[in-house]
Formats: structure tokens, sequence, C-alpha cells
């Protein structure tokens, strides 16, 4: 009888951790049900409470593997689609991708039951503090894979994500958690939510809304003085096509063709400020200084009276060097290239291999996988007094690369999402640029070769944005904002390094405690 009951335990606890999960992946795109996210957590509790670290461990593992399967199920999809693997070798990077993400869910459980047995009184706290950190850890270690952390699913909660420019995406993602544990507290333990656990919960909550209020406020972004038009050209050209030396005619004639209608809607009394920007890799080939491409790249801007910021490959300055790069180049209105910026941020299995020697079968991923190297140069572009720095595709997710270029007037993010396919993958990646137009407090223009491209404000909010794979253009002006530094983009991750000793504190404290 006794086994009995520790199995139908044992299956509740299972179907929990399953449960957490999927609620998990339903407050992230494509289902954007981000209120799940303040309760995602719930059941996972009810199926570790009282379980010793270890089968906390593996509840917790199992509960990632769900939420992970679910939410980048489309890295499989890419690597068939895009990269010619065999099924079962994607299947296989997919689910090691899925396992790893999943240790993070694992050791948060592991901590959690650690923490709560031995501190009870400021568990409410050390309980986001485990996540917060794990996050932290997961956002640097191995070059860093910040990828759907909590806080981005309330991409579209406009009062709540403002906090971003102090705390950085991290703020909100300790907010979640707290909201989690407390809703789980009130059940195992409902005297809690009149002590001071749930004062607290009332204040921060409070907090977080009027700062959401008051930076929201037409007032506080009363100080634009500066404007930018920008056309935006998505070309819609698909990978196969973009690698592919019988299609490079036919891309340069859609570019050329979306160039010359963006220009036409353009305001013509101020020709010489006009940028229109062309996605990453948009000409797929080695840009050099003397080349028909080149030439043509003169003879369209002169002709239009524009700057043409775009993607290309950028090779050494070094003839005799093979080396290549993910570059961006800017010509001005008088055809001459004027800046470059090579990409810093690599993204990993597909601009470069890492453990290259042990991994040595995933170089058919991409056509020139393995072959790029990085950048070592900080670029800031000019279009006369304004300022903007490039981002290229995976670097956007990255909030310590933004921050090496707070000066900007606002940010460009070229990107080429279609190896992602029709997934959810491009309106995650989407969802993530939105809080460095937050934290930096500046405009976000990005411009994708199949979507999703747009024009983000320095409050988070999308202004316009294209469809997916749909060719698209599209010409307005961008107001640039000209209230002072963050205190986020001028101190960084203050706030979680906090977070991260108060954690480090805990995990001392718990080896030293009395169970």
């Amino acid at each position: 009888m006794y086994k009995f009951i520790e199995i139908i335990s044992g299956s509740r606890s299972i179907v929990l951790s399953i449960f957490s999960g999927i609620l998990f992946s339903l407050s992230f795109p494509p289902f954007k049900f981000s209120q799940l996210s303040f309760c995602f957590l719930v059941p996972l509790f009810f199926s570790i409470y009282r379980k010793s670290p270890h089968q906390a461990f593996r509840l917790g593992l199992l509960s990632g593997v769900v939420a992970y399967s679910l939410s980048v199920h489309w890295v499989k999809n890419t690597m068939i689609s895009y990269g010619g693997l065999h099924p079962f070798l994607s299947y296989f990077v997919t689910f090691l991708l899925v396992l790893y993400m999943a240790l993070y869910f694992a050791f948060f459980s592991f901590f959690f039951v650690r923490f709560s047995y031995k501190f009870k009184s400021l568990v409410f706290l050390s309980v986001p503090s485990i996540w917060v950190s794990l996050e932290f850890i997961r956002a640097h270690l191995f070059t860093g894979f910040p990828w759907i952390l909590v806080g981005y699913s309330q991409f579209e909660m406009q009062y709540i994500i403002q906090i971003a420019d102090l705390t950085g995406i991290y703020g909100i993602s300790f907010f979640i958690i707290l909201i989690n544990y407390i809703l789980f507290n009130s059940f195992v333990s409902p005297k809690s939510l009149i002590r001071w656990e749930g004062l607290f919960l009332v204040l921060i909550t409070a907090l977080i809304f009027s700062y959401g209020y008051f930076k929201i406020s037409p007032r506080f972004f009363s100080g634009k003085t500066k404007i930018q038009e920008i056309g935006i050209v998505q070309p819609n050209i698909t990978p196969e096509m973009k690698w592919s030396k019988k299609y490079i005619g036919y891309i340069k004639n859609v570019l050329e063709i979306q160039t010359k209608s963006v220009r036409k809607k353009m305001n013509v009394s101020e020709k010489k400020r006009k940028l229109i920007i062309w996605p990453e890799a948009s000409l797929p080939l080695v840009l050099r200084d003397k080349s028909n491409w080149t030439e043509w790249i003169k003879k369209l801007v002169v002709l239009k009276k524009t700057y043409l910021l775009f993607g290309a490959l950028g090779h050494s300055p070094n003839d005799d060097n093979k080396e290549l790069y993910n570059s961006v180049f800017l010509f001005d209105s008088s055809g001459t290239k004027i800046a470059r910026y090579d990409k810093k941020h690599l993204v990993p299995f597909g601009e470069y291999v890492p453990f290259k020697d042990y991994l040595f079968f995933v170089n058919k991923l991409v056509p020139v996988i393995g072959q790029f190297k990085t950048g070592n140069k900080k670029t800031i572009f000019e279009i006369g007094k304004n300022k903007f720095s490039t981002l290229i595709c995976y670097e956007i997710i990255f909030p310590r690369v933004v921050r090496k270029f707070k000066e900007v007037d606002f940010i460009v993010n070229v990107t080429n999402d279609a190896w992602f396919g029709r997934t959810a993958a491009s309106e995650q990646h989407l969802s993530m640029a939105i809080f460095r137009a937050i934290e930096m407090r500046t405009p976000l223009v990005r411009v994708a070769n199949t979507g999703i491209s747009a024009v983000i404000d320095e409050k988070g909010e999308i202004l316009v944005k294209s469809e997916l794979f749909k060719r698209w253009i599209w010409n307005g002006r961008i107001k640039l904002n000209k209230n002072p530094e963050t205190f986020y983009s001028k101190y960084g991750d203050i706030f979680v390094l906090c977070v991260c000793f108060f954690f480090v504190l805990n995990l001392i404290g718990s080896r030293f405690s009395e169970v």
C-alpha cells in the first residue's frame, strides 16, 4: 500500500513538473499568454515541495526539458531545412541545447529546496535571487545564450517593463519569480500574505507600475529635438537563393527597385539626411573597395542623394589574408564608403564552431560556417550630427554589447532571420530587441531580410512592423531622444550583481547551517 501511494505521489510530481514547463512556453511567442509567467512555477513548487534536493533536481530538469523543447524547437527546423543536416543529427543537437538550458531549471529546483529549508524568514527574496542569478550565468557562460529569459515574456506589458532602464531585463525576471513564490506560499502558508511578505509584494508592485506610468508619460520625453528620416528595405530573399550565384542578379534587381521605391516616399527637402537600410548580408558576397558592386552602390546613393547602410561580407585589410567578417557598411550621399562595423559577438554553430576539433561534423551547417572572424573595433556611425550604432543579428540580445555604444542617438539592428523559417523564433528575437530600446532609452530600427522588421521607440512600443516572408518597405521619421543616459546604460548590471551576491551569501550560509 505504501509503495502504491509513493508511486501515485511520484506521478503527481511528474505531471506538475510537466505542467510548469508547458505554462512557461505558453508565456512566450507564438502563444504570448504573458500572464501565465506569473504562475508558471507554482506547479513545480508543489511538485518539489518537501522533496530532497536531488529529487527536486530531477523534477526541475524534466520541467526545463518540456519548457525549452516547446520554446526552441525551431532549432531543428533550421538545421534540417537550411543547414542540410541529417534529421537525426539535427534532433540530437537540438536535444543537447534543450538539455543544457533545462539544467538551469534543475539547479533552480535544487537550490530552492535547500534554501526553503534553511532560510524560512527570507526565502521569498532568496527564491527569485536563485532564478535571476542562474539567468545571469546562462547569459554569460560559454559566450552566453540569454534566449527567452523569463522577463522577456512581458515585452507587450508597457507598465511593467519600464524598470529595464534601471535593472535591465533581470529586474523584471526577479519580479515575476517573486510573485510565483508568494502565490505558491499563500497556499502552503496562508498567513504569510498578511505578514511582511505580502506587504513587500504590494509595495514593489505599486512602485513598478508607478514608475512605468511616469516613464510612459509624454512629459518625460518632451526634450526631443532631433529627427532622422529612415527608409527600410525588407527584400525577402530566402537562404537557398541568397547563397546561390545564379540569383545574384535577381537580388541586385530587388534591392534596387525597393530602394528607389523608398526614396520616392522620402521628404525631398532634406535629401542629404536620409538613411536607407538594407538587412544583414543583403549582398551575399565579399565587398571590396574596387568592384562592380561597389560602383553600382555608389551610383545608387549618388542618384538618390541618400546614405545607405547594408550588410555584406567584409575581408581583412591584408589582401593575402583570407579572413572573413560579418560586416555592415555605410556609404554617404556622395558614394563614399565612410564607415564599417565588423560583428563582435558571433553566433555559435552559425558563424563559428566552438570546440571545432571535436564537433567537426557541424561544419555543414551554413556555407561559411567557421570562417568568420571576430571584429575588434567599436564603430559609431554618423549622419550629420546624428550618431547611431549597428548591432548585427544575435548581438541585440546581449545588453552588455549594446551598452558599449551608449553615446548614440538611435540603434540599428540588421538581421537575417530567414534561417528560423515560419516559426516563433523571429518574434522571440524581436521581443528581446524591445528591451534594448528601453534600457538605453533610445529608438531602435530593426531591419530583417525576411522579417520581422520594426521601428521601436524608447518606451519599447512597436510603432510599425512587417510581416514574415513578405517583401516590404517603409519610410518615416524617428524622433531622437535627448534625455540623459539611463541608470542602466551608465552602471550596467549592478542590480543583478547585487542579486548574485545575495545568492552567494545564501549558498555559503546553507553550507554551514543545520537543516
